[in-house]
């Protein structure tokens, strides 16, 4: 590890805007929640003509596209995105649009034919695509808090923790998964968050991420992120868990664990937007 002292100290650098915040968040939840789809049975109350199983997926389908235009918006000119495909060997960016076109497509067949290829296509697709985005942000080049494992934890386990709360809200709408896997994949997954999310906010090294991660630690940015995202939640989760352990009944009306899943999402949306437009410096210059 290089000590000397910065000949040249960090400088914050606009790498992306707000639509890509919105392509992190859309992209990486609707990828983990289409394999939570595989845990609904294939019956259950249908909605528009669909199946729950097919609705969810669709819902997927919704969310990586609009992280797609979204990302197009900001680029100005989204027609040029197909010269991404140009770059295959050597940019994630590049995977990440070619995964999530194939999720598109494959998904969109599952929901309408129903065949194993499309079904296990799309979910290999969907696991690429989360890889792509957990890369494009830890391999960002010179970007010095960027390039931390705990950084790229974080990214997966802030999509993991947005899926659970669209996993939340869906059940509260009567969608047929098992209680107690619900409020437990809830639960784990915020956990798991938190103590990453905790890790990096204390990070002492590097010395670009520390530097880097100061505009994550104001009051404001603690009371969302943590508060909003993780304390309140986990009280209401822990709270139906263990009257549903205790005495056996559904004990959290359905708009009770919808504004847990919100406060769960806004969480992450917080937690997303403070790495990508926060801790956005370049890494700093030091001698040997």
């Amino acid at each position: 590890m290089n000590n000397f002292p910065a000949l040249i100290a960090p400088v914050r650098h606009v790498v992306w805007g707000i639509p890509a915040v919105i392509n992190f968040c859309t992209g990486g939840a609707g990828s983990i929640l289409y394999g939570f789809s595989f845990l609904l049975p294939p019956g259950g109350i249908a909605y528009l003509g669909l199946s729950q199983v097919h609705l969810i997926r669709l819902f997927c389908v919704l969310l990586v596209s609009i992280g797609f235009a979204a990302v197009g918006i900001e680029s100005r000119k989204p027609m040029n995105a197909r010269f991404l495909l140009h770059h295959l060997r050597r940019s994630w960016m590049s995977l990440e649009v070619l995964s999530g076109l194939l999720f598109i497509i494959l998904a969109v067949l599952d929901i309408l034919f129903s065949q194993k290829l499309s079904h296990f296509g799309a979910l290999l697709a969907a696991i690429f695509l989360l890889l792509c985005q957990v890369m494009m942000i830890y391999d960002a080049k010179g970007m010095g808090a960027w390039n931390n494992r705990l950084v790229a934890g974080h990214a997966l386990s802030s999509n993991l923790y947005m899926a659970s709360g669209l996993v939340l809200i869906f059940f509260s709408f009567r969608f047929a998964f098992d209680p107690e896997a619900v409020i437990m994949v809830a639960l784990i997954s915020l956990i798991v968050n938190h103590i990453v999310w905790w890790l990096l906010l204390r990070s002492q090294t590097p010395s670009d991420l520390r530097l880097a991660l100061q505009p994550l630690i104001t009051p404001m940015m603690l009371t969302f992120s943590i508060g909003v995202g993780h304390i309140i939640p986990a009280l209401i989760l822990m709270l139906g868990m263990g009257i549903n352990v205790l005495m056996k009944i559904n004990f959290l009306p359905a708009h009770v664990l919808t504004l847990a899943g919100i406060m769960i999402i806004m969480g992450g949306i917080v937690q997303k937007a403070g790495i990508i437009l926060g801790a956005n410096s370049l890494k700093s210059i030091r001698p040997g």
